[in-house]
């Protein structure tokens, strides 16, 4: 019964009851994995079109698929895959490709992978921290309607010509800095052999 009412509900209303409805098994699993690796993290966020299961600061989003509603390789028909099956899986391939055009990391974990390793979800999770942590990464849309505006530009177009000038021309200009302001500090002054000082005579 509830196959035959899935059918005849549509997709995007279906993402958005599941919005309110309560966690499922698996989502609790990657919750805690996600809370015992101490990994900042948003549920059920909205980001452009697309409603994703998990969100990680900045730029990071994961996805946890059901083996049989998602049409995992591990539940394959041995007839093949089925027109509805193949729509399924290019729905999630469109959604998938949406939000990596728009600068995110995808990550999916299945079912079936969160029953037989767990460790190695953990271990992917904490991949997927210190690689946002060590890149800094931000998202930066494909999408011409995601422009920053003006002023941004400037901004961004300022931080490179200052990022432009590079080590070795920085070294230089804050060593001329520095001698500069020795060399105003002691003018007048004159270092005799014995070590002490006294004015310059004109």
């Amino acid at each position: 019964m509830a196959t035959k009412t899935r059918k005849l509900v549509s997709y995007s209303v279906r993402r958005k009851h599941n919005q309110k409805r309560l966690a499922s098994k698996l989502e609790k699993a990657v919750y805690a994995m996600l809370k015992a690796e101490k990994i900042l993290f948003t549920k059920e966020r909205q980001i452009g079109r697309c409603h994703v299961d998990v969100f990680i600061e900045p730029c990071a989003v994961v996805e946890i698929q059901g083996c049989y509603w998602h049409k995992h390789s591990c539940h394959r028909p041995q007839a093949g895959w089925t027109a509805e099956d193949l729509a399924v899986q290019a729905r999630d391939t469109d959604r998938f490709a949406y939000l990596k055009a728009q600068g995110y990391q995808v990550v999916v974990i299945w079912e079936c992978e969160i029953e037989r390793d767990p460790e190695w979800i953990r271990f992917l999770l904490r991949s997927l921290q210190a690689s946002l942590v060590a890149e800094k990464i931000e998202p930066q849309s494909a999408y011409p309607n995601d422009r920053p505006n003006k002023k941004q530009n400037e901004r961004n177009a300022d931080q490179c010509r200052f990022d432009g000038i590079g080590p070795e021309i920085a070294d230089r200009m804050m060593c001329s800095f520095i001698g500069c302001f020795f060399l105003d500090c002691f003018q007048g002054i004159q270092i005799d052999v014995a070590g002490t000082s006294s004015p310059l005579r004109t």
